[in-house]
């Protein structure tokens, strides 16, 4: 029998962890045990949990650093086009939280898996292919999410409270700067990087350089972006024109998700962070002018010739 499997934690932060090398070591040693054959188009190291190139002592699995909440991911869309396109029997998941907390998401991808001619199988759980196994594995889930929401809500108390002390948060330093957790949690500033928003600044208010042509130089000069994804694109020099961080303070707590959107909070919920400044005020002011002018001048122009 195939076997296909499919690790998830939810984040790119999680993803540099433990977690999912012990839920591939765990399914592995479930495949071995029911003598299934492994299968599948992509690799993860099984130390690092990393994606890799097919090679000798690689994984086959789809992994995902992606939420449960949403149906549409990058690994379990990767895995159903295995399955449509070559086919397995059985895929094999660490948990029924690992496919999804919520039951309903949860039953709709077993029912497309079942569709295209195979079915899943947990390694915790031992769930019985009866109604009452279904039953187990709605209950399952629901607790599953009703924890995950008390953890979340537990979490964004504690984000508030360090952002209250005036601490950055969560997620990446914005860039010019990187996260001090040994100055109390605080921004420091990242000078490599403060020479390139500095630079940035220069060209965008004192040379006239258009945002465009100054995501192509930096490009054109090999310089990385924060993450070293991908090159620079006009958003992401927009981005950094009108963050302001730069000019010495940050926000937190901006937004929220509500049914699957985020919706921006009232200002009088945000929380202002401070952090060193990397431009002066009048700099980043002389910014923002000009993208506001920019903005309103590019409106006001017409894509179409009228007669009248």
């Amino acid at each position: 029998m195939r076997a296909a499997l499919y690790a998830r934690v939810s984040t790119d932060l999680q993803r540099q962890n433990f977690s999912v090398p012990s839920q591939v070591r765990d399914m592995v040693a479930h495949t071995k045990d029911r003598r299934y054959t492994l299968v599948g188009n992509m690799f993860v190291d099984p130390v690092s949990g990393q994606d890799v190139q097919r090679s000798e002592g690689a994984i086959p699995a789809f992994v995902d650093d992606f939420t449960s909440s949403e149906f549409s991911r990058p690994g379990l869309n990767a895995c159903l086009s295995f399955l449509n396109s070559v086919g397995f029997d059985v895929l094999i998941v660490h948990a029924i939280d690992r496919l999804a907390r919520d039951p309903y998401i949860r039953q709709t991808i077993e029912r497309e898996i079942a569709a295209l001619g195979a079915r899943v199988e947990y390694v915790l759980g031992n769930y019985e292919e009866s109604p009452e196994g279904e039953v187990r594995k709605d209950l399952d889930a629901t607790f599953a999410k009703w924890e995950n929401a008390k953890r979340v809500e537990r979490s964004n108390r504690g984000k508030m409270r360090k952002a209250e002390m005036g601490k950055f948060v969560t997620g990446f330093a914005p860039y010019g700067y990187e996260y001090n957790p040994d100055a109390e949690g605080s921004l420091t500033i990242y000078e490599p990087e403060a020479m390139i928003v500095r630079q940035i600044f220069e060209w965008y208010t004192d040379q006239g350089m258009s945002i465009a042509s100054i995501a192509k130089e930096l490009n054109s000069r090999g310089i990385e972006t924060s993450r070293k994804r991908r090159g620079w694109l006009a958003s992401s020099v927009a981005h950094v024109l009108k963050n302001t961080a730069y000019v010495g303070y940050l926000y937190y707590n901006k937004s929220k998700k509500q049914n699957g959107k985020q919706i921006r909070r009232d200002k009088s919920e945000w929380i202002k962070i401070p952090c060193v400044p990397i431009v002066p005020p009048e700099v980043f002011e002389a910014a923002r002018d000009l993208l506001n002018f920019n903005k309103e001048y590019t409106r006001k122009l017409t894509k179409r010739f009228y007669l009248l």
